[in-house]
């Protein structure tokens, strides 16, 4: 038992942090293309996979535009600060939500796919394109 726990103290020294890794550190951010931000974060989660973790989708007023085609890996977790709410944040300017908000992009391809042992909280996932009123623009 001394031995697993001293492993483990290992690697959360090796990783440089014990908590949640922002996703912004791995080039993660809303002003990039959504193409560049799939990249980014799919290989932030490939990099985690094998010591296991969880990425922090930092709060903004601007959403994290992704494309789909993820794949979240066994032993790694996407966290955010939003609480559930029963029909998101509002923008007080603007018609969008504010806070842990990705942003999907793609129309033809699922967002993503989720492996064993992995956990997704506090992130609103918005799809900008899809309107509730017109029934033939709803991205299933």
């Amino acid at each position: 038992m001394k031995n697993c726990w001293l492993l483990v103290m290992f690697f959360l020294l090796l990783t440089g942090n014990a908590g949640a890794e922002s996703i912004r550190k791995f080039g993660v951010n809303p002003f990039n293309s959504p193409e560049i931000n799939k990249i980014n974060l799919q290989k932030a989660i490939d990099s985690m996979t094998f010591i296991g973790g969880s990425l922090y989708v930092d709060p903004s007023d601007t959403p994290y535009r992704i494309t789909g085609g993820l794949i979240l890996r066994k032993n790694v977790s996407l966290k955010g600060a939003n609480a559930a709410t029963p029909r998101g944040t509002c923008h007080p300017s603007k018609p969008q939500p504010v806070g842990s908000v990705i942003e999907i992009t793609d129309r033809g391809n699922v967002f993503i796919t989720v492996e064993s042992a992995t956990q997704i909280s506090g992130i609103q996932f918005w799809y900008s394109e899809q309107a509730i009123k017109d029934p033939s623009k709803i991205i299933q």
